[in-house]
């Protein structure tokens, strides 16, 4: 009969245990991981530049300005830019206390255009991208009618802008 030591017993003991835990680590459970989402439709008025005319001269001619509205919707959404203060197709008005100076706003550099609020209409009608994009504003002081008799002063009018998608 054979006696096998103590320290022989642990070695033994060592091997089946690393044995059994190689065997351990070899196995293997899955499960699934859900992942979502939402991108939401959304645009943003970024910036909005002014509409400055500076000195309006009566009899000089027409005074022009440009600005320029910051939109960002994004890709694939329908919008449109409204600009309020338009009643038909008359001229919009500043005011300097009680007077009035008469001027309009445009959606094209020919001053044809006007710019308002009715869908399908006198709106800047476009589809969203997702980068933001630059929308100028054209306004026109015209040099004629109740302008040339407009008391001297300075004219102010506030327009909303309104994005709807």
């Amino acid at each position: 009969m054979r006696l096998f030591s103590l320290n022989t017993i642990s070695k033994l003991a060592l091997a089946g245990f690393f044995a059994v835990a190689g065997t351990a680590a070899n196995a293997q459970a899955t499960g699934s991981l859900p992942v979502s989402a939402t991108v939401q439709a959304t645009c943003v008025i970024g910036s909005i530049d002014s509409l400055a005319f500076g000195t309006y001269v009566q009899g000089a001619g027409a005074k022009t300005a440009l600005g320029a509205i910051n939109v960002n919707c994004g890709a694939t959404i329908a919008y449109s830019v409204r600009l309020s203060g338009l009643v038909g197709s008359a001229n919009r008005t500043m005011l300097s206390g009680p007077n009035l100076l008469q001027y309009q706003i445009y959606r094209d550099s020919g001053y044809t255009n006007i710019w308002g609020e009715t869908d399908g209409s006198n709106t800047e009608d476009r589809t969203g991208t997702g980068v933001s994009v630059s929308i100028p504003v054209y306004g026109r002081i015209a040099d004629g009618g109740p302008n040339l008799t407009a008391v001297a002063g300075t004219y102010n009018a506030v327009i909303s802008v309104t994005v709807a998608y």
